[in-house]
């Protein structure tokens, strides 16, 4: 069991049910016709296939996708991070700017 803290709203919380729905639905169907295009099918019963074999490989597929999708999204917090630190010294730059320019020239030691 992992150590994740209760899930919490705060203003930015949407449900998830109804896009999972939709989702679900529209995924349901492309893959319907999918499965028909690529075996001249749908799926079936007693098809001569190992379900469980089948449904094994698309979870290790599952996995590499969740895992390249972890891989992305770390990227771009790491990315967002950099940026937040950009805006912070462009933020600082600006506020202080006044001090460059009406410093006068003071001669080198």
């Amino acid at each position: 069991m992992n150590n994740q803290p209760m899930p919490v709203n705060n203003p930015n919380s949407k449900p998830v049910e109804a896009r999972y729905l939709l989702d679900l639905v529209g995924t349901t169907d492309k893959q319907y016709s999918k499965g028909i295009e690529t075996y001249n099918t749908p799926l079936m019963t007693h098809n001569g296939r190992d379900a469980g074999q089948d449904a094994l490989d698309e979870l290790v597929d599952a996995g590499r996708y969740i895992t390249q999708l972890r891989m992305e999204k770390e990227e771009l917090e790491e990315r967002v991070k950099e940026l937040e630190a950009d805006l912070t010294e462009m933020t600082y730059l600006e506020d202080h700017a006044f001090y460059w320019v009406e410093m006068p020239d003071l001669p080198t030691p």
